[in-house]
């Protein structure tokens, strides 16, 4: 009789630990992108064109059973701003809102938080530029996710700046995620 109450109580520890709920664990993705930017005041300013291409890159985490998935993006740009040395940079904290994803596509909406650094160097029209600018913003948009043999995105967004020029433009990415 010691026996089956040793075996029965095994059993029980046993089914006890598996009842457990284990952790969640949520998806990390990796992603890089192209870039398009139009509306940059600063090389409008200085006679470059209305819209730079950029590369980017991207990390996200989507936790379990939520809607909701958070990731941080970098993009550098290289716009045309005449005969001036010149670079462009955004980052952004997103998160993005799907509550119906489908098994093949994922529609969402995003938004966050963004940093833009723009400088300008060189000799322009016979004015010298030596001179850099950081301003803060945020953006509203909206994407696609594809998940086919590989996942892919094509997101549009609004941003908008805080800084002099009441910075706005509308960037559209196209990506990988891995």
């Amino acid at each position: 009789m010691p026996r089956i109450r040793t075996i029965t109580l095994a059993l029980a520890v046993a089914f006890a630990f598996a009842a457990v709920p284990q952790d969640a664990q949520a998806q990390v993705t990796f992603g890089v992108h192209v870039a398009n930017a139009m509306d940059l005041p600063e090389a409008e300013d200085v006679g470059g064109s209305n819209g730079s291409f950029g590369l980017g890159a991207r990390v996200g985490i989507a936790p379990p059973a939520l809607p909701f998935s958070f990731f941080g993006t970098v993009d550098y740009f290289f716009p045309d701003c005449a005969d001036l040395d010149c670079g462009y940079q955004n980052f952004a904290l997103d998160a993005n809102f799907s509550p119906f994803p489908f098994p093949m596509f994922d529609i969402y909406a995003t938004g966050g938080l963004l940093i833009r650094r723009v400088s300008l160097e060189g000799t322009y029209e016979g004015f010298s530029f030596d001179e850099s600018e950081t301003a803060t913003g945020f953006s509203i948009g909206a994407g696609v996710a594809f998940n086919f043999v590989a996942s892919a995105y094509l997101e549009g967004r609004y941003e908008i700046f805080g800084d002099d020029d009441g910075g706005k433009q509308v960037l559209i990415r196209l990506g990988l995620l891995f």
